[in-house]
Formats: structure tokens, C-alpha cells, sequence
């Protein structure tokens, strides 16, 4: 059949698994109308999965679809992050002085640049 039929062109696949996987080359040889769905239908476009053997290891979205989940995706990436994260945290706590102190900062010498600053820039006198 057409590579239209092998990845369904006739229905949207707002289907987050992957149950129609196409190969690598046949995903290529595909774009061309994959884009132009995706230019026509926007979101309900459907999602476009390939890889080799028919693995799924990618998928072709609607940049409309995207645009739509990108705060969700944030969230995501957000969590893996934060997870990474306390996975490597020693637990150890130090204070505002401490840190000040390891790194060599003064809060006085920090006041006296920010008053300086506003001196300079006319903010008090």
C-alpha cells in the first residue's frame, strides 16, 4: 500500500502509544505529506512514530501538538531535574554566613558597593 495507508493518513492518531511504528525510511520518504497533515489538520494531525525494525525510538507531532504540551514537557524536564538532584544530595545545609565566608564575601563590603551604586546612579545621596 501507500505509505499514506501505512501511517494511517485518513485518521488522526492522537494516541500516545506506539501502535503503528513506521521505519526509518519509510518516515523519510513520508515527510512530505506528514508535513503538509500536519499544516492542514494542526493538532489532530496525529502523531507519527518510526524507528528501525519498527521500534518506535521517535516521533513526528504537529508543531500545534507540541505548542500545546510544551508547559506539560517543562514539567517533565522540571522533575527529572529535581529528581537528579536529590538523588545526588548529600544533605548537608550551610548558612548564608557560612557560605559568605567560604567564598570570601563581606556583607559590609557588599553594602558599601550597593550604596555606591545608588550614589552613582543619583538614587540617594
Amino acid at each position: 500500500g501507500s505509505v499514506g495507508a501505512v501511517i494511517g493518513m485518513s485518521a488522526p492518531v492522537l494516541n500516545f502509544r506506539a501502535t503503528k511504528v513506521l521505519t526509518t525510511t519509510e518516515a523519510r520518504e513520508a515527510m512530505p505529506s506528514i508535513a503538509k497533515r500536519c499544516h492542514e489538520e494542526g493538532i489532530n494531525a496525529g502523531i507519527v512514530f518510526y524507528g528501525p525494525q519498527r521500534r518506535p525510538e521517535a516521533a513526528i507531532i504537529p508543531v500545534a501538538l507540541l505548542e500545546a504540551l510544551a508547559p506539560y514537557l517543562e514539567d517533565v524536564v522540571l522533575a527529572e531535574t529535581l529528581r537528579l538532584r536529590k538523588a545526588e544530595d548529600s544533605g548537608e545545609r550551610y548558612t548564608l554566613d557560612e557560605l559568605d565566608a567560604a567564598h570570601g564575601f563581606d556583607h559590609a563590603d557588599v553594602e558599601e558597593a550597593k550604596d555606591q551604586l545608588r550614589r552613582d546612579l543619583g538614587l540617594i545621596s
